[in-house]
This record gives structure tokens, C-alpha cells and sequence, in this order.
């Protein structure tokens, strides 16, 4: 299992977010967890080896674990993603379908196409 954090920060924005530990971990750092900042990383799951093979391996990948997939902050990043999404099938579930959580709605989303539908 791996993980995808497209980008970065948050803003606390409902009761959930009280203790969250993304804030935390950066205030330890000296980041600005409000400042909402692409990763270096982002185009890392496409990434290829010289034969042509992805860098990262088929399998499980936790997606934005450093933010909130949904935050509009990163809507003019969002569509690029589901773009990666599509072309890694292969990391998020054995159904294709990819599950994550909004932090600022506290709710699981099914997402099956470039768009998400609450399950929770």
C-alpha cells in the first residue's frame, strides 16, 4: 500500500476538524497548513521506468492524506487527478471504483467516473 498526496493543506472548517492531525504534524514543521500548495510529487504515480513500467506498483494507494480531496482550493488541480486516477486503475480497488473521505464533511464518498457520490 502506498500513498497520493496530490497536494497539500486545509482549512479547519467544521467541529471535525478540531483535532485534526494534519494541522498538528505541521505546525510541528513550520508549514502553513492553510496555505494550500501542488506537491513535487504530483505526477508521481505515472511515472516511468526506462522499460516503460510505472515507477510505482499496481496496488492499494491512499489518496490526499495531507488534505481534503474535495477542497475547492485545488479544483483547478482536481480534473489532472481524475485524469491519473483513470490511467492507475490499477492502485485503487479491485472493482476500479476509488473510496476516500472528505475531511470537511466527514463522509465517505464512491467515486466510479470523474465525480463523487456519498456513501456515508
Amino acid at each position: 500500500m502506498g500513498r497520493w498526496d496530490p497536494w497539500r493543506g486545509c482549512h479547519r472548517c467544521s467541529e471535525g476538524c478540531k483535532f485534526c492531525y494534519i494541522h498538528k504534524g505541521d505546525a510541528k514543521r513550520g508549514i502553513d497548513t492553510d496555505k494550500i500548495v501542488r506537491n513535487e510529487n504530483f505526477y508521481r504515480l505515472t511515472a516511468k521506468k526506462k522499460n516503460g513500467e510505472y515507477k510505482t506498483g499496481a496496488g492499494l494507494i491512499y489518496l490526499c492524506f495531507s488534505s481534503d480531496f474535495l477542497l475547492e482550493d485545488a479544483d483547478q488541480w482536481r480534473s489532472e487527478c481524475w485524469d491519473i486516477i483513470r490511467e492507475r486503475s490499477d492502485c485503487w480497488t479491485m472493482t476500479g471504483c476509488l473510496i476516500f473521505e472528505s475531511n470537511a464533511s466527514g463522509k465517505m464518498f464512491l467515486s466510479i467516473s470523474d465525480s463523487a457520490v456519498p456513501i456515508s
